[in-house]
């Protein structure tokens, strides 16, 4: 049985045979969402968790998914994918199996399935679910997208070009994910999880030195400056020192126009159909990387503008 921390490299997507993947701690969100998206492409799964919750079990049994007793189907070869805290659990399981299974904590694959992707990671202490479904319904248009947000709202394609997932600012796990672009929406609130604002930094700066194309922040949150340090960034917001800024922002009967300049040269003037408090924000965090990317203006509009928030 391999550890956890194993060091192969997956061939998950892009052609590859079919695999069995046996899932360890589906009462997680993001965990859930991984065996749906793994499902669609086109892989065998396997979930083991019976203490999940009846909305979860049912959504899995929607998609095909049934749980199974751990014991049950494993051959060797197979691969698990175990929570982290999960660990001593799978290790308990896998021993009365007698088998030898590929076995990987649940970044540590992640950080490896993105790879076979253009991917894109959204961080940040606020919006993030939003922004990111926003992303991956207006690259969809453009390219097939798989996305990873929630147990609800997931996606997978074999065959797809993009990857959307929420960003991991876990310091014990954000090496394993190197995406292609990050998007950091603030770094201005504490939480628990980052007590001290040094600390919040010194994860994000950990998180945007890994980023292998560009870093696009919102520039309106002065702590976000920091990550230049780190290499290029690109700057959105309102503020008129951002790389990328709404203008002449017009709130009319629950959808919201705006101009966008990029470098101070006016680039055209975006709508959207609906309006949130963040909605603007969220609209030129993904103009950034679809210019980043060379998509198309006018096809950018439209899929900006036919957005719906009742949309998964």
């Amino acid at each position: 049985m391999e550890s956890i921390r194993s060091n192969n490299r997956l061939d998950i997507s892009g052609g590859s045979l079919m695999k069995t993947y046996h899932l360890l701690g589906l009462e997680d969100d993001h965990m859930a969402a991984l065996a749906q998206v793994l499902y669609d492409m086109g892989h065998r799964v396997q979930p083991w968790d019976y203490n999940v919750s009846v909305s979860t079990k049912k959504l899995l049994k929607d998609r095909g998914l049934n749980l199974i007793a751990p014991m049950e189907q494993v051959q060797n070869d197979d691969h698990m994918i175990v929570l982290e805290n999960h660990e001593e659990r799978a290790k308990l399981l896998l021993s009365k199996t007698k088998k030898s299974l590929k076995w990987y904590g649940y970044h540590q694959f992640m950080g490896e399935l993105i790879q076979d992707f253009t991917s894109i990671s959204v961080l940040g202490l606020k919006s993030k679910k939003m922004l990111s479904r926003l992303l991956s319904k207006v690259f969809n248009s453009f390219a097939p997208t798989s996305y990873l947000l929630s147990e609800s709202i997931a996606k997978g394609g074999n065959k797809d070009v993009y990857f959307v997932f929420e960003g991991c600012e876990d310091p014990t796990y954000i090496k394993s994910y190197q995406p292609d672009f990050a998007v950091i929406t603030n770094m201005d609130e504490q939480t628990e999880q980052f007590q001290h604002k040094k600390e919040m930094k010194k994860i994000f700066l950990q998180v945007a030195k890994q980023v292998k194309k560009r870093v696009v922040a919102c520039g309106d949150d002065i702590n976000t400056h920091i990550l230049l340090t780190t290499g290029p960034v690109l700057f959105y917001g309102l503020g008129v020192n951002n790389d990328l800024v709404a203008k002449n922002v017009i709130d009319k009967e629950g959808s919201l126009s705006f101009d966008v300049y990029l470098d101070k040269q006016f680039l055209d003037r975006f709508e959207l159909g609906w309006c949130d408090q963040q909605a603007v924000l969220h609209a030129l965090a993904v103009i950034s990387i679809a210019l980043l990317e060379g998509f198309d203006l006018n096809q950018l509009k439209a899929a900006l503008r036919s957005f719906s928030l009742f949309q998964v």
